[in-house]
């Protein structure tokens, strides 16, 4: 309730009188929480008179969307919804970006031909580039045949086929972690997954050639380990040459 008023001289010389201003009030959004209509849970959003942390509530299905935290993939570093799920065995991921990666494969399986196959090989490729937090013996093997087969096909024109075919080569020997690593990345597999499916080939395209100018401060080593790797092709067993790899 106003208690006074303020006194205030128009130009003409007439006094008026005037509630005194009040600050506008954060804008405030009602959420149903899991007890019912009945129960209600204050959140603020942001706007811009409020600059603070926006605070979710939890709603049942019954009464709205259940609301879930986000989280950064410690790989790759985008924000995807928290979840409990599985992740690859060495690869370092948030359980939501590994799903939205698994979630490719349907899609993947009608690519087997021609381009198709680049195309499939440079996701598998980014993704493993852009995993690279684990400093495991695997994953630093992975990482590096991965931009391995990266700077070939960018670089050289090598096809997905042929990259795939030598990668089980590559993996036969040790790498070094390669430090610094990017902080983030352009684009992510949930991006590509969230794509409709006939942008998908141009957009992990483009995915491919962010991820491979990101790690800028290490391309001359790594195409001196390809440059290194093509020389010992022809002395590879021919089995060798003919198997793939898992990583």
């Amino acid at each position: 309730m106003i208690k006074y008023r303020e006194r205030v001289k128009c130009s003409v010389g007439v006094v008026i009188t005037r509630p005194p201003a009040v600050p506008r009030p954060r804008r405030q959004i009602w959420r149903a929480t899991t007890g019912g209509p009945e129960q209600l849970s204050l959140a603020y959003c942001r706007s811009r008179h409020n600059d603070g942390p926006r605070l979710s509530g939890r709603a049942s299905s019954r009464y709205g969307r259940r609301m879930v935290n986000a989280v950064r993939c410690p790989g790759c570093g985008v924000k995807v919804p928290e979840i409990d799920g599985p992740t690859h065995a060495y690869m370092l991921s948030a359980p939501a970006c590994w799903e939205r990666y698994c979630a490719l494969e349907d899609w993947k399986a009608g690519l087997v031909r021609g381009e198709g196959f680049t195309t499939i090989q440079n996701l598998v490729d980014t993704y493993a580039a852009q995993h690279a937090s684990n400093l495991d013996r695997r994953n630093r093997r992975s990482v590096a045949v991965h931009l391995m087969s990266l700077c070939a096909g960018l670089e050289q024109g090598v096809s997905g086929k042929q990259r795939r075919s030598r990668i089980g080569i590559w993996v036969r020997r040790e790498y070094p972690a390669l430090e610094p690593r990017p902080a983030g990345f352009a684009i992510t597999a949930p991006d590509v997954a969230s794509a409709a499916e006939s942008t998908r080939p141009s957009m992990i395209d483009q995915m491919a050639a962010l991820t491979w100018s990101a790690w800028v401060l290490h391309h001359n080593t790594i195409r001196a380990w390809l440059a290194e790797a093509d020389d010992s092709v022809t002395e590879a067993p021919a089995r060798w040459r003919r198997s793939g790899s898992d990583v």
